[in-house]
């Protein structure tokens, strides 16, 4: 029944917008469909991917990662958005969610606090302000994601408070949250997380967001601790990077734990319908907090992708990915190759 309270603040503010007259509506949708179909070298992993994968799981046969059905209405100072959602991408990245808040993709509503300027605050549903990458992969350098994009929150409940500046070279985001990627109203201390992005030029930018989140027993001790780096940068006029940095802290089975993980991808946009992408990443999680498999506490992985572009609308992906494990973190084997056809298309406004 708590999530109801979050349906019921976007359905009563959405329909606030009626109240602001003499304002234009506007109305932004978008349609996103992704498709795939996955073989692995590992027979023993012929029907799934490795548990700290949620994205892209199926092997053996078509699947759906994510399809998705996108609206956002603004007039005047009040907005509102919602987005509905199916998929590979529902089933393992929401798993502990009940069926109904398994819908939304985002339900959220706004209000712009100044006219002057571009400052608003936000309740409900919406995506996680943690990471370069989303759960619409259609201009990731990658068709996959990253493994510090799967183990960290892809979307987020509760309020936030952002402004981004006219030239559009700084953006400040502020967050209280019910937790780590969760839209249930949970008994505990809110947790808090913190976004600012620069981009002082056209071809670069840079990235970092926090979160954290109280131990449950104490106010004064911290449960989780949370850092995210990220650039990006336009190298040529045909080859753009993403580097990244995560580092996390917890109070895990009452010792402190850490985890971290560093990545760079790379595309290149050899001509004008078409592109390549490549990406080296490691993954440490010594004690296993992120990733539940003690044989997986130290993975290398690297992948490298052709893309076909069909215009606007839609793009056909072809990616081989590889992991590395120290141990023998995929049955009996320390490595694993995992062999990905996809097709990805967008519509909307």
């Amino acid at each position: 029944m708590k999530n109801i309270t979050w349906l019921l603040l976007f359905s009563s503010l959405a329909m606030n917008l009626r109240a602001a007259e003499g304002d234009t509506l506007s109305v932004k949708w978008q349609l996103y469909i992704d498709w795939y179909y996955k073989q692995n070298s590992n027979i023993k992993y012929s029907s799934n991917a490795p548990k700290f994968l949620y994205n892209y799981r199926v092997s053996g046969q078509p699947a759906l990662n994510l399809g998705l059905a996108n609206v956002e209405l603004q007039k005047g100072r009040l907005q509102a958005k919602l987005g509905v959602m199916a998929g590979d991408y529902v089933e393992y990245n929401l798993p502990d969610e009940n069926n109904y808040a398994r819908l939304f993709y985002q339900a959220n509503i706004g209000y712009q606090l100044s006219s002057k300027h571009n400052l608003w605050a936000e309740a409900g549903i919406f995506p996680a302000h943690i990471g370069a990458e989303t759960a619409i992969g259609f201009d990731h350098h990658n068709l996959s994601r990253t493994m510090a994009a799967d183990n960290s929150p892809y979307y987020e409940t509760g309020a936030r408070l952002y402004w981004k500046s006219h030239n559009g070279k700084y953006y400040i985001n502020a967050l209280v949250l019910n937790g780590w990627q969760t839209s249930q109203l949970k008994e505990k201390n809110p947790s808090l997380g913190f976004q600012f992005t620069w981009n002082p030029v056209n071809y670069f930018s840079f990235n970092y967001s926090n979160y954290f989140e109280k131990n449950k027993e104490s106010n004064f001790r911290l449960q989780r601790v949370f850092h995210n780096f990220f650039i990006t940068s336009r190298l040529s006029p045909t080859v753009d990077m993403i580097g990244g940095f995560d580092l996390g802290y917890d109070r895990y089975r009452f010792q402190n734990a850490r985890w971290y993980t560093v990545y760079t991808t790379l595309k290149w946009s050899l001509f004008k319908t078409g592109a390549v992408g490549a990406r080296m990443e490691y993954f440490n999680d010594p004690q296993n907090v992120i990733i539940l498999n003690r044989n997986a506490s130290e993975i290398m992985s690297s992948s490298f992708n052709i893309d076909k572009s069909m215009e606007e609308w839609g793009k056909l992906r072809f990616e081989v990915r590889w992991f590395n494990a120290t141990r023998h973190a995929f049955e009996d084997k320390k490595s694993l190759f995992m062999y990905t056809l996809g097709f990805c298309a967008r519509l909307g406004n």
